[in-house]
């Protein structure tokens, strides 16, 4: 299995920075695991946001502001760079025989209890 996560501190003035290490190594890394058959299992670590429509579990209403705040306002060079990698993941996840890939959209840091876990494919 290989695990891919990219924790930095993000850096608001330099997007090619992310573009280069959440987008394009993340993608290097997923199509050399496609072209591996000993490599079985890919995790990619994203963020909860990272997605093209609301989750079913998204309370209604609150997606399209997450979206204008978050995806097109302060990590809206991230979430492009994520959702890249994210695709990619599951198209070649979807054309490999032997590769499964798993994406993983953790939430916001919280002490909170966290409650009910969603899955989700």
């Amino acid at each position: 299995m290989i695990v891919f996560n990219c924790v930095r501190e993000r850096c608001l003035t330099c997007p090619n920075k992310t573009y280069k290490v959440d987008r394009d190594a993340a993608v290097h890394f997923i199509n050399a695991a496609a072209a591996a058959p000993s490599v079985t299992r890919f995790l990619l670590v994203s963020y909860i946001g990272s997605r093209r429509r609301s989750a079913p579990w998204w309370p209604a209403g609150s997606w399209d502001k997450y979206v204008a705040a978050v995806n097109d306002g302060v990590l809206a060079d991230y979430y492009r760079a994520k959702i890249v990698a994210d695709e990619a993941l599951y198209e070649a996840s979807r054309a490999s025989s032997h590769l499964v890939g798993i994406g993983l959209r953790p939430g916001t840091l919280t002490d909170e209890p966290a409650g009910k876990v969603t899955l989700g494919r």
